[in-house]
């Protein structure tokens, strides 16, 4: 028994991983890129360059995934940029899960 259990948290760890880094690659091939489109096609050069900073996307693609991968592990998911403009992605996320459990219930 705990041979099984200890092979299906192995499991679990490995489609996690795989989860992770499909989700941080789809990210990066947005058409346009990931500051494309929190910006708009409108945006000027000046504005794209300081998110691109901001954001971590000048950082080489391993070291953005890591970052990518800690974060997502400490529960922080960023900002809200349609949703709620400038608020914490979680706590969005968090205020919207009971109305999403209940219409998924009924």
């Amino acid at each position: 028994m705990l041979r099984f259990i200890i092979r299906r948290l192995m499991q679990l760890v490995l489609v996690v991983f795989v989860l992770s880094l499909l989700l941080f690659l789809w990210l990066r091939a947005l058409p346009g890129g990931i500051v494309s489109a929190m910006l708009g096609e409108r945006a000027t050069p000046e504005t794209r360059a300081r998110l691109t900073h901001e954001l971590g996307l000048d950082e080489p693609i391993w070291v953005q995934y890591w970052t990518f991968l800690k974060n997502a592990a400490q529960g922080q998911f960023g900002v809200s940029s349609q949703v709620q403009p400038g608020a914490d992605a979680m706590d969005v996320f968090l205020n919207r899960l009971p109305a999403t459990m209940e219409l998924a219930a009924f």
